[in-house]
């Protein structure tokens, strides 16, 4: 039987955080797996793919959604370590969400870290006051975060996620959005070897 997502041990949890770069019309992905520390357990990233004016044209707005499933799938396919959560920049990624390795797409938003409050449990609207619908960020220089969550994720799905990624950010202090910009570096070292 599989963990729930909360019910993992802190020394167990690995938090995948995978990205999309676009860089001169070529997008590439990368996926960094960490620990609680925010310490590195893999990295991968795909090749640069560059669409064709045709398929530019073809696939219209939805071009970014493709590239994330033809990336995306692939690269968490691909890890050794198998991800706790997946935390994403781009709501694209949002339809590789499966029952068993839940992800969720993380922005920088206000001051807080804000939870969607029309998405809570009638267990948390019923248990909390006003300022329910936030949680403070644990270090006053983060930037708060907006959870958004794949269609597909039931909603104790999502109550266990939110808990899981108020754990890894305050109790754990790993801030959620800074391993996208190692991602981001790592990525442009690749594209900088290529040339």
């Amino acid at each position: 039987m599989s963990q729930e997502p909360t019910e993992a041990r802190s020394d167990d949890l690995r938090i995948a955080f995978l990205r999309m770069s676009v860089v001169a019309a070529k997008y590439r992905c990368g996926c960094l797996v960490v620990d609680v520390d925010g310490m590195p357990v893999e990295l991968r990233a795909t090749e640069p793919i560059q669409p064709t004016p045709t398929q530019q044209i073809a696939y219209g707005r939805s071009l970014q959604r493709a590239v994330a499933k033809l990336c995306g799938a692939p690269l968490l396919a691909a890890l050794e370590v198998h991800p706790t959560i997946v935390l994403v920049d781009y709501e694209e990624f949002l339809l590789l969400h499966t029952p068993d390795l839940p992800v969720v797409c993380v922005q920088a938003h206000g001051e807080e870290l804000e939870v969607e409050p029309d998405e809570r449990s009638e267990r948390e609207r019923a248990t909390d006051g006003e300022s329910g619908d936030t949680l403070p960020p644990p270090l006053p220089k983060w930037k708060s975060v907006r959870l958004h969550f794949a269609k597909a994720m039931s909603i104790e799905q999502r109550d266990q996620v939110r808990a899981l990624v108020a754990r890894i950010y305050g109790d754990h202090q790993l801030n959620v959005l800074e391993p996208f910009a190692r991602i981001e570096k790592a990525l442009g070292a690749l594209d900088a070897q290529a040339e």
